[in-house]
Order: C-alpha cells, then sequence, then structure tokens
C-alpha cells in the first residue's frame, strides 16, 4: 500500500495472482507469481514480483521482464519521478533505476 496525495493505491497477492487497485478503480489482475512490491513514482504506480525466476516490472498496464535470476524484490520512488528497483541475485543485490 502507497498513500500519495490523500490516495491509497495497492498491490497483493492472492493465490498465485498479482492484484493492485487505485482510488476509484476497481481490483485488477496485472501478473502471476509471488513477492510483489510496490511504489508511485512520478504519479505513476510501479508494482514489481516475481515469476518462477524472473523479475517482473508493471507500469501504466504494460509488463517487463527486467531479470531473469531474481527474488525478493523491492522499489523506492526518487524526487526525480522514477525508481528504484532492488532484488537478490547470484548471491548479491541488483539495482536498477526506471525512468
Amino acid at each position: 500500500m502507497v498513500r500519495v496525495g490523500g490516495k491509497t493505491t495497492t498491490v497483493w497477492r492472492r493465490e498465485n495472482e498479482i492484484f493492485l487497485d487505485e482510488p476509484g478503480g476497481h481490483e485488477a489482475k496485472i501478473g502471476e507469481g509471488k513477492d510483489v512490491a510496490l511504489a508511485v513514482a512520478g504519479g505513476t504506480p510501479l508494482a514489481a514480483w516475481i515469476k518462477g525466476t524472473e523479475l517482473i516490472l508493471w507500469r501504466n498496464g504494460t509488463k517487463e521482464a527486467i531479470a531473469a535470476n531474481a527474488a525478493f524484490p523491492s522499489l523506492a520512488a526518487l524526487p526525480d519521478g522514477g525508481a528504484l528497483v532492488a532484488w537478490e541475485e547470484n548471491n548479491g543485490i541488483s539495482v536498477k533505476k526506471i525512468r
């Protein structure tokens, strides 16, 4: 759950499905997987999760695989409107800036 400008955006996992809900909307399935993370960057919700071993990034209805062997993603919004996604990979931590 992220609260921005008085509005609450939520993302969660039910069984093996990932859902997102925004104010005035309805819960929407955005993918399949586990370990989901959420941030709102520049007013745009971003979700990241693990599907199998892939790290999936969702924004504006589009999904993109950004790592092939990932676990435990985390997202953080940046003041410039971008975000950082971090995850565990090959016994270390990887980080990528999202614009």
